[in-house]
């Protein structure tokens, strides 16, 4: 084989590669844009679980909804925790403390929250929010939403 045809070959091959990274890039970024279609659309079909009543609300509608108002309070510069009497507050009082603390367990089950169980001056249970970690989607577009509705 000579120096040409290696030349030749060498040239296809990075024009492969060349051609192979741009269609990744591409692929990427239509990745991202149907995620956010997909968070949008979801929110079409499980409508706000606030819109429900709560005795009608599933165990998941409950978390969700917990986990979207802790996120929504972050964004909106206040303190990225809840506790118990939040969790409470935010359902009008019909959860006992019991039920609570078990939305605070399985909100905690997702990325970017953590059920703590003690310290912090006070011993009492609470859920924390690192925004930047959250990466459900459904629950990172709902608290976007509701944060860019809020008035100035």
């Amino acid at each position: 084989m000579s120096d040409d045809d290696l030349e030749r070959r060498l040239q296809a091959l990075e024009a492969w590669q060349d051609a192979a990274v741009t269609k990744m890039k591409r692929l990427g970024e239509e990745n991202d844009r149907l995620r956010d279609r997909v968070a949008e659309l979801e929110q079409l079909v499980d409508p706000d679980p606030g819109s429900v009543a709560y005795e009608q609300l599933t165990r998941e509608q409950k978390v969700h909804r917990v986990r979207v108002a802790l996120l929504e309070q972050a964004n909106a510069g206040k303190s990225p925790v809840m506790k118990y009497d939040d969790v409470q507050w935010l359902f009008d009082g019909k959860p006992s403390a019991g039920h609570a603390y078990t939305l605070m367990e399985l909100a905690a089950e997702s990325d970017g929250y953590v059920y703590e169980t003690g310290g912090h001056g006070s011993g009492q249970k609470r859920l924390r929010v690192k925004p930047d970690a959250v990466n459900d989607e459904r629950v990172f577009h709902a608290a976007n939403k509701a944060t860019s509705t809020l008035p100035a």
